[in-house]
């Protein structure tokens, strides 16, 4: 791959907080809870959930960019 598709896989990574922060703002279906009423161990679950889900996201949009530009 050239090093124009290393440098978009960088951005997306520094991508993924902002990912997570607007999931948990939307919170569709009132998924994630206030952090002060959960305890440890629920903490550690949202947690978990929020990194999974924008993980999932960014490799997504990365790939389709991919897919569209690079291998056309």
């Amino acid at each position: 791959m050239p090093p124009s598709v290393v440098a978009l896989l960088v951005m997306f990574s520094r991508n993924h907080n902002f990912i997570c922060g607007k999931l948990y703002k939307i919170n569709e279906k009132g998924k994630f809870k206030p952090l002060d009423s959960l305890t440890s161990e629920e903490k550690t679950k949202q947690d978990e959930d929020l990194f999974n889900t924008a993980r999932l996201i960014n490799c997504g949009y990365f790939l389709e960019i991919i897919v569209q530009d690079y291998i056309r």
